[in-house]
């Protein structure tokens, strides 16, 4: 049984979505920046925060604020699918399911929350040996 999300208009949320197994790979530098690209696109038609992010290989962290008033889940939806499409046109694939599982969200509460939430998104590469490819890869635009 699927979970209830949680929203809070004007609440910032780390959102993280993991891609589906064999089907991509998010290592490359070149897929790590067009994933941003998209991304940057979604906020001239979502307007949201983006406070940082990390596209690791085989799955994203964002710490996103959307604008009041804006869906999280359809800013999420619209970066998710519109990727998907362009990974599947540049592949020559009909379709596919690039992403696993819905994104998970988890408001951020305070300060506290906040500041822990971004430093983890920050040594998460560290933690984990892995390091993103790209400059681009992790950071706070």
């Amino acid at each position: 049984m699927r979970h209830s999300r949680q929203f809070q208009d004007g609440a910032t949320y780390h959102v993280t979505s993991e891609v589906n197994r064999n089907e991509m790979d998010l290592k490359p530098s070149q897929i790590k920046t067009m994933l941003l690209t998209f991304i940057k696109k979604a906020k001239q038609k979502y307007p949201f925060q983006l406070l940082n992010f990390c596209i690791m290989d085989n799955h994203i962290h964002l710490l996103i604020k959307p604008e009041r008033g804006q869906s999280l889940s359809k800013i999420m939806q619209w970066i998710k699918g519109n990727f998907a499409r362009y990974w599947n046109k540049a592949h020559n694939k009909r379709s596919s399911h690039l992403w696993g599982r819905r994104f998970f969200s988890k408001i951020v509460n305070n300060a506290r929350q906040f500041l822990r939430v971004f430093d983890y998104i920050v040594k998460y590469p560290r933690i984990t040996s892995e390091q993103p490819a790209a400059k681009n890869g992790c950071g706070f635009p």
